[in-house]
């Protein structure tokens, strides 16, 4: 890179949040030499197509979060498991699309060095600099985790496993830059990987504890989580996020050889 140019990390929900950007690198006097994309989810690539016209600025992502860069649709049709009605199609779930190319192009030439942190996405990454470590989406505020209970990831196993990564590794640094919070301290930010480590595992314990009394169909046991754990669902899009995260602990469950899950009568039943 050459001095007074900087690299982007994730653009935002939407223009306003792409012009936050160009007002930023305008008082800073930088110039855009590259935006990286931690993951494709709505809120972190929502700003790549606004800046990319303004900025004629490339955007690079793990390999696995490109095809949802460039095909935004995706992410609502895997939560609905089809096509998705309108009220999913809406800027938190599905951003405008944008170019995208896998960031192996180019991260060899920026002072970025990448660390998996799958999980909460499929191919989700953060990223060392210097003694900053930036860790995307791998853990979220008390106050988050206090509002949806049940965190949204893809893969909740990977996600534990991302977790204690992090934890293992934080005191490394000096600063610790999450997408969702203040920047902190590694003490801090280990307070905040345990809150979350708690939580997913509440959820576990909760979902366990259930389906002991015996088994359950799969709706069902949805409603009785949801109802133990006092989740508030508002609407569509809360519901198909909530949904899907609880099916992510059936698999992490079920991989463990905690639960099964089978077919019976048309309906899909779930037992430990």
């Amino acid at each position: 890179m050459d001095k007074g140019e900087c690299v982007i990390i994730d653009s935002g929900i939407d223009d306003d949040a792409g012009r936050k950007v160009i007002k930023a690198l305008k008082q800073l006097g930088l110039k855009a030499r590259a935006l990286i994309n931690t993951h494709s989810h709505a809120d972190h690539i929502g700003g790549n197509a606004f800046l990319q016209r303004r900025l004629g600025v490339e955007a690079y992502a793990p390999p696995e979060e490109v095809p949802f860069v460039q095909y935004p649709i995706l992410e609502p049709t895997y939560l609905y498991g089809a096509y998705p009605p309108r009220e999913l199609r809406i800027k938190v779930l599905m951003a405008k699309p944008s170019r995208a190319r896998p960031i192996d192009e180019v991260i060899t030439e920026l002072p970025l060095r990448p660390i998996k942190l799958h999980g909460h996405s499929l191919g989700m990454v953060g990223f060392e600099v210097g003694n900053v470590l930036f860790t995307a989406d791998v853990a979220f505020p008390k106050e988050v985790l206090d509002k949806y209970v049940v965190l949204y990831h893809i893969n909740v196993g990977e996600a534990v496993r991302s977790l204690i990564k992090v934890r293992d590794i934080v005191n490394s640094y000096t600063t610790i830059v999450p997408s969702h919070g203040h920047i902190t301290t590694p003490k801090e930010f280990i307070n905040t990987i345990k809150l979350n480590l708690n939580t997913i595992n509440g959820v576990r314990d909760v979902i366990l504890n259930i389906l002991s009394k015996g088994s359950l169909t799969i709706d069902e046991l949805f409603k009785r989580v949801v109802k133990e754990l006092n989740v508030r669902i508002s609407n569509l899009p809360v519901y198909f996020l909530i949904r899907s995260a609880i099916y992510s602990f059936i698999t992490w469950l079920a991989e463990e050889g905690l639960v099964g899950i089978g077919c019976e009568g048309g309906e899909v039943f779930i037992k430990r």
